[in-house]
């Protein structure tokens, strides 16, 4: 028997094997996490494993060849984006409540990351103050506090925000999905 050629989802799958694995590890903790006998802990858990979940997709989605011949590896890579998304969209709508507890810990961490890679790239702190690099420490404490209080007062205020438009929108919408054909 001769080998089968090498197919470009042969050779994907090769190659990126590990890190299918893992995907698939973390997508079933995801699941399973809600198993734990502490609800909070379970929600908490799974939350987190979904994180790890996406992070993890988009690692695989850069790997991904931009332009490939195989029909083959692009349904895998549309079954596999598409599993994902499902995934994601599932965990919102069957944990409605736990995520409307941490939306505001999630606008958090995601404006506080926005904001600080804004400040950083623009050397805000050392060109405000007319400083450079570890100088007026104080000062620098003094505004990254100040940076923080205000992160978590426009967070509030986009959740509150958020909340009023939003959220009856998507309890509608979970309502209509769950009801029976």
């Amino acid at each position: 028997m001769q080998p089968a050629p090498d197919s470009p989802l042969a050779n994907f799958i090769e190659e990126n094997h590990k890190l299918l694995s893992v995907l698939g590890v973390f997508t079933a903790l995801t699941v399973f996490a809600r198993a734990v006998p502490i609800r909070l802990l379970g929600d908490i858990l799974s939350f987190l494993f979904l994180g790890a979940t996406i992070v993890l997709w988009f690692e695989l989605q850069e790997r991904f060849p931009s332009k490939t011949t195989s029909q083959k590896l692009r349904l895998f890579e549309f079954f596999v984006g598409s599993a994902v998304l499902v995934l994601v969209a599932c965990w919102l709508f069957v944990y409605w409540a736990f995520w409307r507890q941490i939306l505001v810990g999630v606008l958090f961490l995601v404006l506080s990351l926005v904001v600080a890679a804004l400040l950083q790239k623009y050397d805000t702190f050392n060109r405000l103050f007319r400083t450079r690099a570890g100088h007026r420490k104080g000062l620098r404490h003094a505004f990254y506090f100040a940076t923080v209080a205000a992160l978590l007062v426009a967070t509030f205020l986009i959740a509150d925000l958020a909340g009023v438009k939003l959220i009856p929108l998507l309890e509608s919408l979970r309502s209509s999905l769950q009801t029976p054909p």
